[in-house]
């Protein structure tokens, strides 16, 4: 587990800090800083190993990108934000959208093998197309909703 968190920390080319478990952080999450959106809003993103062990395979962990996306949803807007957020999640080539607390969040969910067999590059390459579809998104909801 130690591995693939060093993994990333080694190859993230964002400022990172490291977020060790404790009272009051259920998992060790890596947080970064992303560059801003095309709107110049900040944006960060963290990167958690989801605790499966009871069901998952020693072999196999699941790593969780999360971002959570710069909007302001007002009350009259709620209801076009999740039709949105619906028809993007149906096009989105991976991850998924959420709403939080009137907080829109965008998460993927990715298997890797603990002895990273397959070298960094298919995490590398994930987490890339992850980055290009949460800019797409930011996109569209700016266009769709928050114009």
């Amino acid at each position: 587990m130690k591995d693939i968190l060093q993994l990333l920390q080694n190859n993230l080319e964002f400022n990172h800090i490291l977020l060790n478990q404790d009272d009051r952080i259920a998992q060790e999450t890596i947080v970064t800083i992303l560059p801003s959106d095309l709107f110049g809003e900040d944006r960060t993103m963290s990167f958690t190993l989801l605790p499966l062990d009871d069901i998952a395979t020693s072999d196999v962990k699941f790593l969780q990108f999360y971002s959570q996306l710069p909007s302001d949803i007002r009350s009259d807007q709620s209801n076009k934000v999740v039709e949105e957020i619906n028809a993007l999640n149906a096009t989105m080539p991976i991850g998924n959208l959420m709403v939080h607390n009137d907080e829109i969040g965008m998460r993927y969910i990715f298997p890797l093998y603990t002895d990273l067999r397959e070298g960094k590059e298919p995490l590398l390459e994930a987490l890339g197309l992850f980055l290009i579809t949460l800019d797409s998104v930011t996109l569209a909801l700016k266009k769709n909703i928050f114009d």
